[in-house]
């Protein structure tokens, strides 16, 4: 099964940095310039063809999709984000 991915960086953007779009699946990664990544799903195609034609895309990215997706936070800078735990599970296994 073939996968629709575009990879989009914003050069004009002050919010949003980069992008990926999975069409097959309908998910958008978005990287913010603050270093956080969200995954928001169900976006349609159209959507995102807007996202990338808007003359701003955070107040587009801010009204369409935003608070009108499900999303969840992948890696917000400055947490662990799972990092910890792998951690300690490896020094747990090498003192067993």
């Amino acid at each position: 099964m073939a996968t629709n991915v575009i990879i989009n960086t914003f050069k004009d953007s002050s919010v949003l940095d980069a992008c990926i779009y999975n069409a097959t699946q309908k998910l958008l990664l978005v990287m913010f310039k603050s270093g956080s990544v969200w995954a928001y799903e169900g976006v349609s195609q159209q959507e995102f063809r807007l996202l990338l034609k808007s003359k701003s895309a955070g107040k587009y990215f801010n009204q369409a999709i935003r608070n009108n997706h499900p999303a969840t936070m992948i890696y917000k800078p400055g947490e662990n984000n799972g990092q910890e735990e792998e951690k300690q599970e490896e020094a747990a296994t090498v003192a067993s």
